[in-house]
């Protein structure tokens, strides 16, 4: 039992040490400049711009698909099912992928200790990691780092239930936009990233343009106290209110880091995108099966309401996510959180032109300043002074060691 305990360490210890040599800082520093797996600048600048536009449209007709869906067609079917089914999409997309690549397996990437004494032929060598089930098993056995992260999705979800019953939809809104800020701080943060002062101008006036943008939509409330949550364990209103503010703070601070981390997962690691997805999908899974068994009674039999637009949900929230982890990968989650941000004013277009939707001066305004700052942040040419330091994290690995490595 000693000795495979002794493994399980040795084989986390040289995952962690690939973390911590891993070339992260090239593409956090700069990643308008820097090269993703040999990929060409301009190449690289093509995806990327292939890929945000991509979750850009994807994320804005979902966001109106839901809205036709739920607001006028009044379809009753569980959000919670459609959310597990993008799930399983994802991961057979994910393994399709895995099957097709020819990156080898986690053993012939390196990532397993072999004991340098026991000699083993090349035959038993590929043998030992060979076979796609195989791989799964070993990709969930090293899953630490996705699980960490759908656990946050988990507190994420529970806590913005539990803020937008004590707070109003206006106030919510406003709270939910600073997580552009937030993901930018813990990129300076966790992966030394630097910003200049007219990047970060440009990220606080996006904010502020997006706020403006959907303040209008929100239905005016004559009585916010019938916004806050009525429970025996709040004594007052404004005791919920400020415990809805805290809740979504915390969502947002979370936010913030959940996008952060899943980078530095992504390029930080030999790992490539489709395990990635396929480690958060599995947990994911497992989440969102426990909340639609929490559910219940509540919604009928499993799938027993599901419509075609269900279905839709499902295959665009799988694209959704897949093309987040694409678009971490060749740009970074502050480009990832400035595509979804436009995603409103597109979805508020299309929402506008087909369903009928509030569509003013007002909002045009707003959707200029978005724009406007946008354009500040993609072509401020101001030097990276930080450019090619070493992101704190790795920093900090490399200097534990592989005696304590196991615990980080």
């Amino acid at each position: 039992m000693t000795s495979r305990t002794s493994k399980d360490n040795r084989e986390e210890d040289t995952l962690l040490v690939h973390d911590a040599k891993a070339p992260v800082a090239a593409d956090a520093a700069s990643p308008s400049t820097s090269s993703v797996g040999g990929i060409s600048p301009s190449r690289l600048r093509f995806y990327r711009l292939v890929t945000l536009l991509s979750l850009l449209l994807t994320d804005g007709t979902y966001t109106v698909l839901r809205r036709y869906s739920r607001g006028v067609l009044k379809e009753t079917y569980s959000v919670n099912e459609v959310l597990l089914m993008a799930e399983f999409y994802k991961i057979f997309f994910s393994v399709f992928m895995m099957g097709g690549c020819s990156s080898g397996s986690i053993h012939d990437r390196g990532l397993v200790t072999v004991d340098p004494t026991v000699d083993v032929s090349p035959k038993e060598r590929g043998s030992r990691g060979g076979g796609l089930i195989r791989h799964l098993f070993q990709l969930l056995l090293r899953s630490k780092k996705m699980l960490i992260l759908s656990l946050i999705y988990g507190v994420m979800n529970v806590l913005s239930y539990y803020a937008l019953a004590r707070v109003g939809a206006g106030m919510f809104v406003v709270i939910a936009n600073l997580k552009t800020l937030t993901t930018a701080g813990f990129s300076a943060l966790i992966l030394r990233r630097s910003f200049s002062w007219t990047k970060w101008r440009a990220l606080v006036l996006l904010v502020v343009g997006v706020v403006l943008f959907i303040l209008p939509t929100l239905k005016a409330v004559k009585d916010d106290t019938s916004i806050a949550y009525k429970d025996d364990r709040i004594t007052s209103y404004s005791s919920g209110i400020l415990l809805g503010i805290a809740a979504e703070l915390v969502v947002v601070t979370l936010s913030g880091f959940a996008s952060v981390y899943f980078e530095r997962a992504i390029k930080g690691t030999p790992f490539n995108i489709w395990e990635w997805n396929f480690q958060l999908g599995f947990y994911s899974i497992l989440m969102y099966c426990g909340l639609i068994f929490s559910e219940g009674d509540k919604t009928g039999a499993p799938f027993a309401n599901w419509t075609p637009a269900a279905v839709c949900l499902s295959l665009l929230g799988a694209m959704g996510g897949l093309l987040v982890a694409l678009s971490i990968k060749y740009g970074d989650s502050v480009l990832k959180t400035l595509a979804i941000s436009r995603s409103i004013i597109y979805a508020s277009v299309v929402d506008h032109i087909f369903l009928g939707g509030l569509f003013n001066e007002h909002m045009v305004l707003a959707a200029v300043i978005v724009v406007i700052a946008v354009v500040n942040y993609n072509f401020d040419a101001s030097p990276n002074i930080d450019e090619g330091n070493q992101p704190l994290l790795n920093t900090m690995e490399a200097h534990t060691g592989n005696g304590s490595a196991h615990k980080g």
